[in-house]
């Protein structure tokens, strides 16, 4: 199994699914839809932790494809990608909902990076009434490692495990 986080990148242009695939290859696993309907097929098929979606799309929009995971995955990460006017984006976009709404031409190294630290800050946890000695043997178990944070009242420290 991979450590890699999975981003769905969903464009009804070839040309800029292939540019994103492009420039997201590096650390992240990337797949591809070119519209709505065929995101959500493939978001019922694999875990994603992140999708990046145009909105004007033929079968399922992006408008519907958030509203969609609103209801059905209202914890994963969505950032908007688009050339439409931000008076028309800005009224149909669910507050709070969509992190970033990013224009399009977009500046690919930027949106990379962007991307790249949402995931780390999604990496995160937090784990509350477990033994240290718990967590020691499932990390044993999964061949994991993890970096964990320590607080008790005004003191925190941080061990590598």
């Amino acid at each position: 199994m991979s450590d890699r986080r999975t981003v769905l990148v969903v464009d009804d242009n070839r040309l800029i699914r292939t540019m994103l695939t492009d420039a997201l290859c590096g650390e992240l696993d990337v797949r591809c839809a070119a519209d709505g309907a065929e995101a959500l097929q493939l978001l019922s098929q694999m875990p994603i932790d992140l999708v990046l979606t145009d909105l004007n799309m033929p079968k399922i929009d992006g408008f519907e494809l958030i509203a969609t995971l609103v209801r059905e995955r209202p914890r994963l990460p969505v950032v908007v990608m688009t050339s439409l006017p931000a008076s028309s984006v800005d009224k149909a976009i669910i507050p709070g909902r969509v992190l970033r709404i990013l224009r399009k031409p977009l500046d690919l190294p930027r949106v990379t990076e962007y991307l790249r630290s949402i995931l780390h800050e999604a990496m995160g946890g937090h784990i509350v009434g477990v033994s240290l000695a718990s967590l020691l043997q499932v990390l044993h178990l999964e061949r994991k490692t993890c970096t964990v944070r320590v607080t008790t009242g005004s003191r925190a420290g941080s061990l590598q495990l």
